[in-house]
């Protein structure tokens, strides 16, 4: 076995925390933005083996890629499906899925059922079939989740 440096984008640090035999590896990077670091989730393909721009993923709609803002990606599939966790202005830390392609991270707690009272803060697995666990708050209390993907028709 060989150890190869990750690197980061421009900053000090990184970190991966899952690998998939077909979509890659997942974790987070320092990105240096005015003289500080903020953690940016990342997506490295399978045998690729050093970070470039490109594997940075975006943030929530209308974060913009220099802004102060934080996230981490913890688990992704075959699929290439990602989830993790990110900060935003007004929440704190908030729970994504981020689907290949997409512009933006989708918040996990808009797709909890409605008026359910949950407050999804971190995903740390996603299955191939879409199933997704994490943490969060339901009505105020701290509490472990699963997400099941909705049927398609």
């Amino acid at each position: 076995m060989k150890a190869v440096r990750l690197g980061a984008f421009g900053g000090l640090r990184s970190e991966a925390f899952e690998v998939h035999d077909i979509s890659g590896t997942v974790g987070w990077a320092d990105k240096r933005i005015g003289g500080l670091d903020y953690h940016r989730a990342f997506l490295v393909p399978k045998d690729v083996f050093t970070l470039s721009p490109g594997h940075e993923l975006p943030g929530f709609a209308g974060q913009v890629p220099d802004g102060t803002w934080v996230s981490e990606a913890w688990g992704v599939n075959g699929c290439q499906q990602i989830v993790g966790r990110a900060t935003t202005p007004t929440t704190g830390w908030s729970a994504f899925l981020y689907q290949p392609g997409a512009a933006n991270l989708t918040h996990l707690t808009a797709l909890a059922p409605p008026g359910a009272g949950w407050v999804l803060n971190s995903a740390i697995g996603i299955s191939d079939a879409g199933h997704i666990v994490g943490s969060g708050t339901k009505n105020g209390a701290s509490r472990q989740f699963i997400m099941y993907p909705q049927p398609q028709e």
